[in-house]
């Protein structure tokens, strides 16, 4: 995938579900509106959108409280596959991966790093 400056968010989603090991990604905005998503038809964009946020802030009081500092992001193995859920400034990002298949770390935190540029 290359890498420019000036993606929409479809392109963003579209091109992250295209790297190797990748199910789907989806963003969203800190108040849980979903901005855009390509993940498999199982899924629900607008309830995945919404929660985002919510388990990051939740998870990071509980950090907080440990004081095991401030979360990056959170990874959840599920049934099909483990979904990353980035804090991205104002944006919230997720990528899905692929059942039994490593995610591409280094791709991603490229996009969260880009994505947490623009939304300042």
């Amino acid at each position: 995938m290359l890498f420019r400056s000036n993606w929409t968010p479809n392109e963003i989603v579209q091109n992250t579900s295209r790297l190797d090991g990748v199910a789907g990604a989806i963003i969203a905005m800190q108040d849980g509106l979903l901005v855009a998503s390509h993940l498999p038809p199982s899924w629900k964009p607008d309830v995945t959108a919404a929660f985002l946020p919510q388990i990051l802030s939740r998870l990071n009081q509980y950090t907080k409280e440990m004081h095991a500092g401030e979360l990056q992001s959170v990874n959840l193995n599920l049934e099909g596959g483990a979904l990353m859920v980035f804090s991205a400034g104002i944006i919230y990002f997720a990528v899905l991966g692929k059942s039994i298949e490593t995610l591409p770390l280094a791709h991603i935190r490229l996009i969260v790093a880009e994505l947490s540029r623009h939304a300042k």
